[in-house]
């Protein structure tokens, strides 16, 4: 049996967006695996610590702050935004014990409250490049994200075809005392990839919880058109966080390095 409260529903009854309602305090725990240091190896593979050093940095969707705190490290003037504020109240709470000073943005990527320009350097790191239903809205996001980053966009994405090979359609695990159920598939128009969570009343069988992850997934040559239209360029891609070659369906990220074409 499912709790009765619908959290996805507003006062009108309108169900809101998966990612309106997924990323509160249940996600921190469903995720505190993914550490500092896979996120700090890639940024030392994008970026040698030197080239961060002085430039401005946007980290879209940055949640609890994992990146940000890393940028900040490396001597970047980095800005985190985030849709959800159970996260970026969590990112507070911890670069207050760290002594980080960066600042958190509660906003929609899709409308970014910053100027033209206003960052060096725009990363959209960790699949958060995806979450809307169409090609044309990641299409305005792709501008959104051109309008204010002068030089570098960086995107991390999974490879579609590495992703539909090794996809596990069904797991499950513990979160504490509780059962954590997992089932995922590929839908194919649009190419997105569905995961759905189911969490038990603890010591139970009786789930009580329930989240939706839902995915667009592209192609390298679909992300060239969308940000080719916004004035930027890739210039590198690679297959993992420690630099590898990308190769479709065999490497587990596509993690492209855009550049803002001149006189773009």
């Amino acid at each position: 049996m499912v709790a009765s409260a619908d959290p996805g529903r507003g006062a009108r009854g309108l169900k809101r967006a998966w990612f309106e309602e997924s990323f509160g305090e249940r996600y921190l725990r469903l995720y505190a695996h993914r550490d500092s240091e896979e996120a700090g190896r890639a940024l030392d593979t994008l970026f040698p610590r030197h080239t961060l050093a002085g430039r401005t940095a946007l980290d879209l969707a940055c949640g609890a702050g994992r990146y940000l705190r890393l940028l900040h490290e490396r001597g970047a003037h980095a800005t985190g935004v985030d849709l959800s504020a159970v996260l970026l109240q969590e990112a507070r709470l911890r670069f207050l014990s760290q002594g980080v000073a960066a600042p958190l943005v509660r906003a929609d990527m899709r409308q970014l409250p910053f100027g033209h320009a206003s960052f060096d350097v725009t990363l959209s790191m960790f699949t958060s490049f995806g979450y809307f239903q169409t090609k044309a809205e990641h299409a305005q996001l792709a501008l959104e994200m051109a309008r204010v980053t002068s030089a570098i966009i960086v995107l991390d994405l999974p490879d579609h075809l590495s992703l539909a090979a090794s996809l596990v359609p069904r797991s499950e695990r513990r979160l504490e005392d509780r059962r954590v159920l997992e089932e995922r598939h590929m839908e194919a128009d649009p190419r997105r990839v569905v995961k759905r969570i189911a969490i038990c009343a603890p010591g139970t069988d009786e789930v009580v919880e329930r989240y939706e992850e839902r995915v667009m997934l592209f192609e390298r040559e679909e992300i060239a058109e969308m940000f080719e239209a916004a004035g930027f360029s890739i210039v590198d891609t690679l297959g993992d966080y420690s630099g590898a070659e990308w190769v479709a369906g065999q490497s587990p990220r596509m993690i492209l390095r855009l550049q803002r074409r001149k006189h773009a």
